[in-house]
């Protein structure tokens, strides 16, 4: 998600490394093997998790990585894995409250330096990865699964099959549908909303980076973000981020639900129907080659 250092980068992508196994062991039939890799996981998550505490970084990265492995864990309980899933939406939202309080003592700065900015747009980067999975994790429906990538698939160094989040889909009719979704949090060039930016690339530019299972989607696009240099300073920058925060708090009205519904529902048809999001710098990479990488 962020800049991290070099050792604490390769705990996290043990333990991302261990999940991603024990899925495999998992659909291979090897259950217990796989349990046995979970709980390896999830243990060193929590150990990341009180070693770092003044990282908020860290501790977001562990915190989804342990919600992860509870809903995989709840395998054999819809009724369990319903309640893992509300408590990954519940830990999305936390999350957002502390990253948005963090990007916003970075935008009242007076006079920032070169590396204040740069993390301020980390700090963009890290909502709009949030806000996605916050928007996915709305509804507990047991054919619906919305997860955050595993570090290694985030951070990898096989760029052009790096996803944030992985959105699943599934019937009793047909094989699951797995759509990887690569989050930018500034415009890509996919709407007329007519507040681009100077800075903005053509959608074409970023499809060329990504292969072609990755599926982009634009903080500003379709998150409905506004930068510092489109707005004035006093307006709201991550709208969806303060619904989904309020509406975990249970304090939404009812038009915030039915904006937060609408946002999703139009997040969904870009995510399943839209073909101009996939990337074309390659052919898809294979479920063992994206471990492996």
């Amino acid at each position: 998600m962020s800049i991290i250092d070099r050792q604490t980068r390769m705990s996290l992508s043990r333990v991302s490394k261990q999940i991603g196994y024990g899925c495999m062991l998992f659909t291979s039939g090897d259950e217990q093997g796989a349990l046995k890799r979970w709980s390896k996981a999830k243990s060193s998550a929590h150990l990341l998790r009180s070693r770092h505490t003044g990282n908020l970084d860290i501790r977001t990265g562990a915190k989804l990585a342990v919600n992860t492995i509870n809903i995989l864990r709840s395998y054999e309980s819809p009724k369990d894995c319903a309640a893992q899933k509300r408590v990954l939406h519940q830990t999305v939202a936390a999350q957002l409250y502390e990253h948005i309080q963090r990007s916003n003592d970075f935008y009242s700065l007076a006079n920032p330096t070169e590396r204040q900015v740069s993390d301020a747009n980390t700090q963009a980067g890290v909502i709009g990865e949030l806000v996605t999975l916050g928007l996915l994790t709305r509804k507990a429906a047991p054919y619906q699964l919305c997860l955050p990538a595993l570090f290694h698939h985030d951070q990898g160094p096989a760029r052009a099959g790096s996803f944030d989040n992985l959105y699943i889909e599934s019937s009793s009719d047909d094989l699951p549908a797995f759509y990887r979704l690569q989050t930018k949090s500034f415009c890509i060039g996919a709407c007329d909303k007519g507040r681009a930016t100077r800075h903005q690339k053509s959608l074409n530019h970023w499809r060329a980076r990504y292969n072609g299972n990755i599926r982009l989607l634009g903080g500003h696009c379709d998150l409905d973000f506004t930068r510092p240099d489109e707005i004035d300073a006093d307006q709201i920058r991550y709208p969806y981020a303060n619904l989904i925060i309020k509406e975990a708090l249970g304090k939404p009205t009812a038009d915030e639900l039915t904006t937060l519904d609408m946002a999703t529902s139009g997040l969904l048809r870009t995510i399943k129907h839209d073909e101009t999001r996939r990337g074309t710098a390659g052919p898809p990479m294979t479920f063992a080659e994206s471990i492996a990488a």
